[in-house]
């Protein structure tokens, strides 16, 4: 007994043509919509009641007019139906969930971790070094002022800055006098 030959392909669905070589129109008529999705244009029709995230604008002569928007939702729909094999109702499902977010690459979850780290250090590297300057012009104005005046004036800039540490400040005050007396003798006379 001979087999069955198989079914004849439907002649009406074509491939779709892929997104990045559609026209760059704004608006699409539902004939050119249906050959660059490879249906015809009842089944256009067919999705647009059916999907009702898919809404046409109509034409001054009444024409079905599609937007871009409205145009990738019908290739998202027919994949669905036709690359996917979802029944309408299966794919009105998956229209109506949120998009899986992307899965993390390992590599780049390494890299975001190793960026987070260097501007970690690089940012307690400046706190360092925002530090050695207040120390180095605080013992310069030491030098400078003598002590009485450096202490004055480094518990005044202490009022108006609370963030800063009298104690810390007058022992960096302290070391500058002593460099200071150290410059003094080092210098020839």
């Amino acid at each position: 007994m001979p087999s069955k030959p198989a079914a004849p392909p439907d002649s009406s669905v074509r491939p779709a043509v892929p997104l990045d070589q559609w026209p760059d129109k704004t608006l699409l008529r539902i004939g050119e919509l249906a050959d660059l999705l490879g249906v015809q244009t009842h089944v256009v029709r067919f999705w647009t009641d059916q999907f009702g995230s898919v809404r046409p604008e109509r034409s001054s002569t009444n024409r079905l007019l599609y937007g871009r928007p409205a145009a990738e939702r019908l290739l998202r729909i027919r994949s669905l139906l036709y690359d996917k094999g979802m029944t309408i109702a299966g794919a009105r499902q998956a229209l109506a969930a949120p998009p899986e977010p992307p899965r993390a690459d390992p590599a780049h979850e390494q890299r975001r971790a190793n960026l987070e780290s260097d501007y970690a250090e690089a940012y307690r590297t400046i706190e360092r070094l925002q530090s050695a300057l207040r120390a180095a012009e605080a013992r310069e104005q030491a030098a400078r002022l003598g002590e009485g005046q450096a202490r004055a004036q480094l518990a005044a800039r202490a009022a108006l800055r609370p963030s800063l540490d009298v104690g810390a400040l007058i022992k960096l005050a302290e070391r500058a006098r002593a460099d200071a007396a150290d410059w003094r003798q080092a210098a020839p006379a």
